[in-house]
């Protein structure tokens, strides 16, 4: 590996470089250099004359007034400059969110790290609770029409296409029957539409999921299918035996 010192006016940033930042993060970036220097290389490709790794570290320090900086001195085709640009980034760990909970919340967020706090500590963005809890609608003093309980457009614009086209009749009624995919329904309309509704279509709008009432009915009747794992914990969240 060749370490050069480079002067970072030669340094040309990558026009391609998918990488972008925030206001905070340059700021923690700006911290970071001014405490403890240039502590990573900048990667630089002699072929082409761009950066490959350290655009930000380069934008910085062109604003702290430094002129020479150490790089990494690679030779790379364009192609394999662009691969390894990707690379540097995209192949990064995670963080250990039980070992990260014994830090200061406060360092961390000072040193850039961004991260979600519960009451008992670091939450991953990847945590889940084992309560369910279902959205609930307060109902409307009226029944809303049943036009403005879904959106049928993209499915009638697709069946007309359909219709239109040169396919046989199997291949068009498969294709029909698919179109239904993209009916998009109002569940807050269709929650007071039930609201008001008889006995007879609220059970049928049941039967149907556009409402789900009770979670353990909707998991007998299939719309809702639990591992064993997770269905032993629900009972024990629930006290079901």
């Amino acid at each position: 590996m060749l370490i050069e010192k480079r002067k970072i006016a030669e340094l040309k940033p990558a026009p391609y470089n998918p990488r972008k930042s925030d206001v905070t993060q340059e700021a923690n970036l700006k911290a970071s250099l001014e405490k403890f220097g240039v502590v990573e290389p900048i990667i630089f490709n002699k072929q082409t004359g761009y950066i490959v790794g350290g655009h930000f570290r380069i934008r910085e320090l062109k604003k702290l007034g430094i002129k020479d900086v150490d790089c990494v001195i690679v030779d790379l085709s364009p192609e394999d400059e662009k691969e390894l640009n990707i690379r540097l980034n995209a192949n990064t760990g995670e963080w250990d969110m039980e070992l990260l909970g014994d830090w200061d919340k406060q360092d961390l967020e000072e040193w850039g790290l961004e991260l979600e706090w519960g009451e008992t500590g670091v939450e991953s963005e990847n945590d889940y609770t084992n309560k369910i809890t279902a959205p609930t609608y307060e109902p409307k003093n009226e029944k809303p029409s049943i036009d403005i309980l879904y959106d049928i457009e993209k499915t009638k614009d697709l069946i007309n296409k359909i219709d239109s086209s040169s396919l046989d009749k199997g291949e068009k009624d498969f294709l029909k029957i698919a179109a239904q995919r993209h009916i998009v329904f109002n569940y807050e309309n269709i929650a007071d539409y039930y609201s008001h509704s008889s006995k007879e279509a609220q059970e049928l709008m049941e039967e149907s999921a556009l409402v789900i009432i009770d979670f353990n009915k909707a998991i007998e009747l299939g719309y809702v299918k639990l591992s064993e794992e997770i269905a032993e914990q629900y009972a024990k969240d629930y006290d079901e035996e």
